[in-house]
Formats: C-alpha cells, structure tokens, sequence
C-alpha cells in the first residue's frame, strides 16, 4: 500500500453526507431537466470525435443531504460546482484512455430518503424518493443514444445511487444490446445484489463480470476492511462481486501491484486529484459480498466509520480508478474485434493495444 496525504479526504468522503444549513421553509423542487439543452449535462463531450474512441454515459451518486430539499438540485449554485468538480475528478481516467464523457445532471434523491430505501424503511404507500432519478436516467440515456452515441461502442459507469439507476436503466430499456454497442457496466456499490435477483432482473440480456473481457457484462464490488463486520446498507452474503483488480471471482488475493493507480479526490481542489500506483491489494470474499483490502478501518477511508467500521463504500471507484479504465478500453478494443468482419481483424501487437491511464 502506498501512503497518501490524508488531510482532505475524510471531508471529501463526509461531503455527501454533511447537511446543509436548515432554511426557514421547504424548498421548490428542482425542474425537470431538458437533456437536448447542454445546461442539463454535467459533461457533455461531444467535440471528441476519435473513431477508435468510446463512449462512457456516467451517473454520479449521492451527493446531496439537505432535509428541504429531498431532490438534487442542479440550478443551486453550490450544489452545481460541486457536482461539476466530483464528476469530472470520477471520469479523468476513463477519458485518458478514449471515452468521451456524458453525465447528466440527475435528480438524484437526498441522503436520508436513499438510505431509507436501501433499508427498506420507505413508509407503505409512500413513493419511491430514488424514481426520479431513474426516470432521468432513462430520458438522458435515450437522448445520448439519439443524438450523440451514433452507434459507437459504450459503457455505463455510476456509483451507489448512480449504479441502482444504470441498473434500472437495463431493466427497463430493451434496447440495450451488444450488437448495437453496449459493452459493460461498473457498477461499484449496487447495494444488495445476489446473483439470483441479478438474473430475476435482466435474465439472460447480460451477465456477471467474470473475466476481464467480455462484452454485455456488468461488474458490481464492495470495499471493505479486513476486520468489517457488517455492512448493512450494501452488501448481503453471497451477493455479486468481482475483483476489480483482476476482474474475476477468484479468491486468490490480489496484490497491489495489480493496481494501476487509485485517483484519490481532493473535493476542495478536484483538479489536483493525485495518482498512487500500487495503491492495495484486494481479495474477494463471496460469504461477505465484498471485497477486502489492505487499509485500516475507523480512517480516512471509511471517514471514522460513518456508513460502518471498516465500509470503504465512498471508496469503491477511487480505489481501483485506473484498473477500471484500463478494463474499459480493453474490453471496447475486444468489443471491436468481435464486431469486424471475418479476415480484418489482425493479431492486436503491443502497439495496437488500449494505452493505459498515465499515472
């Protein structure tokens, strides 16, 4: 494990999480987002016009805890920088290496309502605080894929909140196929996804990652602590999970030089994330869910046990950051090996092969 300045990252790690100053009434909610207007978009990459490029549709996660305001706002100008900074900190490495990045601004459901819903403590009859987020989610998917995708290879990338949208994404839209570019989905903290409810969902459409290459696959993991215990909110035993530093279910512990580099956020300078080659090691547990790596518990890194002593879930991106691209690009080149025609494609060379994210 390589050491890293830890001074902002327990405040970026709790920036989601910290309410805002309670105001004197509740709030107006959001408006509804208009995504052919590019003020809708986060990022909207559409002067990057590689052929050998992909395209990475990203949702963020929960970024949000004000008690007024149960919905992401994007017109507050504070929530607006800070997603802006966090967003672009989250995609840096997937754009290093040929994706062109488009992440909508989603009206993602606050803190309180989202982890009431993941712990299933919604009250009966109440609606669902995270569909509007989903039904923005499903609107800015069709309008990327109408207007800007083209036909080119993509791959769906979000986090916690953001994966349970991109995750309904694929329930919902049919239209979703290798055939016509769809190559993966990281999904890092998915919360409480077995491999019985992932084919009850998305049958046999696309599979578990479970090798470092193929295509219409999707790759779910938690981060913990050797000594975490119990993760309610996340994770369930037996539930999917891969090693994102080998992209396989096997147990055999991963060493840290399996690590490219984790991206690490410095939330008051998002353009300064700095890089750690050889950053952890990581071992899949399937009786945990999880995945285990070798940094202390009750840290910076689970912000002193915030979520629960030992959970890295705010983690489970920046740790593997340059993995995740590299595995990206990878399974694009694979993606387009498959889709061209008997007898063009020609031995892949080291020169030939997806460059991976400078360190």
């Amino acid at each position: 494990m390589k050491t890293a300045p830890r001074t902002l990252l327990a405040a970026a790690l709790l920036a989601a999480a910290l309410p805002a100053a309670a105001p004197a009434a509740r709030k107006a909610p959001p408006p509804t987002p208009d995504y052919n207007q590019a003020i809708d978009w986060v990022l909207l990459e559409t002067n990057k016009t590689d052929a050998a490029g992909f395209d990475v549709f990203y949702v963020y996660p929960t970024l949000t805890n004000d008690p007024d305001q149960p919905l992401m706002d994007r017109t507050d100008p504070d929530v607006a920088e800070k997603t802006v900074g966090f967003v672009t900190a989250q995609t840096r490495a997937l754009a290093d290496v040929g994706g062109r990045i488009f992440a909508p601004y989603v009206r993602q459901a606050a803190y309180g309502p989202v982890i009431s819903q993941i712990l299933g403590k919604v009250p009966e009859g109440a609606p669902d605080p995270t569909e509007t987020g989903v039904r923005d989610t499903l609107e800015a998917f069709r309008i990327f894929r109408e207007r800007w995708n083209q036909g080119r290879p993509y791959v769906l990338f979000g986090h916690s909140q953001g994966a349970m949208n991109l995750f309904e994404l694929l329930k919902r839209d049919a239209s979703i196929s290798v055939a016509d570019g769809f190559v993966a989905a990281y999904l890092p903290g998915l919360p409480k996804i077995t491999p019985e409810q992932f084919q009850a969902a998305l049958g046999t459409r696309f599979s578990p990652a479970v090798e470092p290459r193929g295509s219409g696959v999707v790759a779910v993991w938690h981060t913990q602590a050797a000594d975490c215990t119990e993760n309610p909110l996340f994770t369930v035993p037996g539930g999917l999970c891969v090693n994102p530093l080998t992209w396989t279910t096997n147990t055999t512990p991963a060493p840290a030089s399996l690590n490219r580099f984790a991206e690490l956020y410095n939330y008051k300078r998002p353009e300064l994330a700095d890089r750690y080659p050889g950053f952890c090691g990581a071992t899949l547990h399937p009786e945990k869910g999880a995945i285990t790596v070798d940094l202390p518990s009750d840290s910076e890194w689970d912000a002193h046990g915030f979520i629960g002593r030992g959970c890295f879930h705010m983690n489970d991106i920046w740790f593997f950051a340059g993995n995740i691209a590299t595995n990206a690009a990878e399974r694009v080149s694979a993606w387009r090996d498959a889709k061209a025609p008997a007898g063009d494609v020609a031995e892949e060379t080291a020169d030939d092969a997806p460059a991976a994210p400078a360190a």
